[in-house]
């Protein structure tokens, strides 16, 4: 496999992964693809190296374990979420390993607070990330994620998804 088949499949891989995120979030995890619920979090599971390691956009570092005891009991906490990824680009390849950036677009509904308001509104978020990801035979399709860092991007203020491709409904 070459290079550009490689990041092909680490572009694949991002896109894959945030489409679970989707399904566990929005709650339909065991209703798509005739992928049960437990085979779905499995799936997950196994895609993060056991030595994973993630920096979220407010710079605290959470490991796998951390990621993985918060995120099961997220299950169905933000129906109708959509995620967009955009503008992968591999940074660099070296042996099994692919650095790979992105951005990565939200779309849901969230509690109106403060002041007297009540119900939801749209929120929309972005942020770039960057992905370290190795070859590895117990990932579901080739590759675990080893490193992942993500910023806040300034542009997301009154911004709406337009024009590119969404990865997740």
């Amino acid at each position: 496999m070459n290079e550009f088949q490689a990041g092909q499949q680490v572009a694949a891989e991002v896109v894959r992964l945030h489409e679970f995120f989707v399904r566990w979030l929005g709650g339909t995890s065991g209703t798509l693809d005739g992928v049960g619920k437990a085979e779905d979090w499995a799936d997950f599971e196994a895609s993060l190296h056991s030595n994973f390691e993630m920096v979220v956009p407010s710079g605290d570092t959470l490991t796998r374990s951390e990621l993985l005891h918060n995120f099961k009991p997220a299950f169905g906490t933000r129906p109708g979420l959509r995620i967009e990824i955009r503008e992968t680009k591999v940074l660099d390849v070296n042996g099994d390993s692919i650095l790979m950036r992105y951005q990565e677009w939200q779309e849901f509904m969230a509690p109106v607070t403060g002041s007297e308001s009540t119900g939801e509104t749209e929120t929309i978020t972005a942020r770039v990330s960057m992905a370290l990801l190795q070859r590895s035979t117990k990932a579901p399709v080739g590759w675990q994620w080893l490193q992942l860092q993500e910023t806040w991007l300034a542009a997301q203020l009154n911004m709406k998804l337009v024009g590119h491709k969404a990865c997740c409904p």
